[in-house]
């Protein structure tokens, strides 16, 4: 499950209307967040639905990535992938690496060159108890390659060349396919990060910032 990521970069350099921004460096399920819907369009979409959208709290706060070996055929989302796909605009993610039964410790991984990227996903309206919102989603699938001692599933990277084929309504599947598959030849570097990063109320550089490896509970690792 990929719940956290950054985007700190110019966003605005994606779109003709500008929009009001600061850097997030703690995205997390529940924000508005920058999304390209269009070539030159971005707009800031909820990432996922709401505890508000749905009775069933502990499942509504799940919802907010979506496998990609389901997202072509399963009826609540295949006409989403026709017709509202997006990309969720980023310049990290965050990832956990096991180190016990129950420890993990968070990884910032990052393109080795320091570019924004995009992730694929959807978007879809839903209503809440003040009315229609906008939601987001990310696709997920295996994990990178390079990112595969951290957990095992990760984002769809989509390369920026990739954004035009992959907001397209009427790119065929095989074009989609050959975007996602360009995934795994992204080049990661990743660092160590504070567990504070789990806190989705906090948002500053140095959450991004190389750390000393710990655990969920701030606890010094050897790895």
């Amino acid at each position: 499950m990929i719940n956290r990521y950054s985007i700190t970069g110019p966003i605005n350099s994606f779109s003709e209307d500008k929009i009001s921004w600061e850097p997030r460096y703690n995205a997390s399920p529940g924000q508005q967040l920058p999304v390209l819907l269009s070539e030159n369009q971005v707009e800031l979409m909820r990432w996922g639905l709401t505890v508000k959208t749905s009775n069933n709290r502990t499942t509504s706060s799940k919802l907010f990535n979506t496998p990609v070996n389901t997202v072509f055929t399963k009826a609540s989302t295949k006409n989403a992938m026709k017709k509202r796909r997006c990309v969720i605009l980023a310049d990290g993610v965050f990832l956990w690496k096991q180190i016990g039964k129950k420890k993990q410790t968070p990884y910032y991984c990052y393109q080795d060159n320091q570019q924004m990227f995009g992730m694929a996903g959807y978007w879809d309206s839903s209503m809440d108890l003040e009315g229609n919102e906008f939601s987001c989603f990310m696709m997920i699938t295996g994990t990178h390659p390079q990112l595969s001692s951290f957990q095992d599933d990760g984002p769809l990277f989509l390369q920026s060349g990739d954004f035009k084929t992959w907001l397209n309504p009427n790119a065929t599947q095989d074009e989609l396919d050959q975007a996602l598959e360009k995934s795994g030849a992204f080049r990661f570097a990743n660092h160590a990060v504070s567990p504070a990063i789990q806190n989705d109320e906090l948002n500053y550089a140095a959450l991004i910032s190389p750390n000393t490896p710990s655990d969920q509970h701030g606890n010094y690792t050897l790895f």
